[in-house]
């Protein structure tokens, strides 16, 4: 069957090529059948401003490709050690939690949390996918990792290039370290920093210098800078970070336009000459196909109904010659009274034997013993000689 489907795609794709290209190409493909290469992905979930001290990290590995004996596994680098083994959690540490799901066959999704982080928490995670090894081991064929580390102050918000449309409001942010006080300038040659009032505020010893911003013409092109002075004498050194620049955009209007009446034309006929593309091929083979195989099915049930029905008639003609009585042989022909001829089973009579007992006339009566008289029925006289009765044939010797 595989054979014959094979010859079939084959064809299709000749008569294809002939048909569009009027080229004959031989298209042959063959499936794969290496399975796919496992591949993981580590990723930190929780924003950078919120990693500090106290807060919670969110992280995730995502494995695919799996067959079922892979291991799925996050491991810490300072120190070197497994944390979780599949489902299986190997650390002590109460502050890390995991969840594992399987949202489709082949696929591990592994959430790593650690809460109240401390200064210890901050290192490189790695999630890996490992294989067993017949004879004991295991080989790592996949490996991810992120690098967890302390907010790197002044963090902006939100950094880099900005689009946007006239009248629209921004909120604009920059945090720095309590005790490292920041400071913001325009890098718009023609921006004057202090028409931007821009305020701070405190939360756990974290500073939020921020500005509400409305984006007008004349702010196309501005950008903040906020930067930070850490250190001090031979070891200062400034760090800073970028908002913007801004790129203003007009606001897009939806404007109702007037639609114009054109003359009415006459659609150009279809092209009759021109032959059918390959998906009409395609649909027409496989629909002949389907035909084809439904029609063998019909006239297999056909014949199948046929034979039954030869088979039922024979039995009910072989019922119907066993219930017809036969003429016997021994029967013959008696006429009727129409002078036809027909057949009647012959009867045999039995005739009773009857005894009778005869008189002869006599002179006169005896009171002999040996004779009996009987008087002839309808007979009044009595002059009648008693004589023997005859013999039956049972009596005779």
């Amino acid at each position: 069957m595989d054979g014959r489907m094979s010859m079939y795609v084959l064809l299709v794709c000749v008569w294809c090529s002939l048909d569009a290209g009027r080229l004959l190409m031989v298209v042959t493909a063959q499936p794969s059948m290496a399975p796919a290469v496992p591949t993981v992905s580590a990723v930190i979930l929780t924003p950078e401003i919120d990693r500090k001290e106290g807060g919670q990290v969110d992280m995730r590995c995502t494995a695919m490709n799996l067959e079922s004996d892979h291991i799925v596994e996050w491991r810490s680098t300072h120190p070197y050690a497994t944390l979780r083994w599949n489902d299986t959690t190997i650390t002590t540490n109460i502050r890390f939690m995991y969840t594992t799901t399987y949202p489709q066959r082949g696929m591990v999704v592994q959430d790593f949390t650690i809460t109240d982080l401390q200064i210890a928490d901050y290192d490189e995670y790695i999630c890996n996918i490992k294989d067993p090894i017949v004879g004991g081991g295991v080989v790592i064929l996949a490996t991810s990792s992120v690098i967890l580390s302390a907010p790197s102050y002044p963090i902006c918000s939100p950094s880099g290039p900005i689009i946007a449309e006239t009248g629209t409001e921004l909120q604009l942010r920059c945090l720095y370290e309590a005790d490292k006080p920041a400071y913001i300038a325009t890098t718009h040659p023609m921006t004057d920093p202090s028409s931007y009032p821009w305020t701070s505020s405190s939360v756990d010893g974290t500073n939020t210098t921020s500005l509400n911003f409305t984006v007008t013409a004349a702010a196309d092109g501005v950008a903040f800078n906020c930067s930070v002075l850490q250190g001090s004498g031979t070891n200062a050194m400034t760090r800073s970070c970028i908002i913007g620049p801004i790129s203003v955009t007009m606001p897009t209007f939806t404007t109702n336009a007037i639609t114009s009446v054109s003359p009415k034309t006459t659609p150009t006929p279809p092209n009759i000459d021109k032959p059918p593309s390959c998906s009409q091929w395609i649909v027409a083979f496989v629909v002949t196909i389907i035909l084809f195989s439904v029609s063998i099915i019909v006239n297999i049930l056909g014949v199948f109904q046929i034979f039954k029905m030869r088979r039922l008639i024979k039995s009910l003609r072989k019922t119907e010659a066993s219930q017809i009585p036969k003429a016997d042989p021994y029967m013959e022909l008696q006429p009727t009274e129409d002078k036809n001829k027909v057949y009647m089973e012959p009867t045999t009579a039995t005739t009773a034997i009857t005894q009778d007992t005869y008189y002869q006339p006599v002179g006169e009566e005896t009171d002999s013993p040996e004779y009996d008289y009987a008087r002839p029925g309808g007979s009044t006289s009595t002059d009648y000689e008693a004589v023997s009765r005859p013999q039956s044939s049972a009596e005779r010797p």
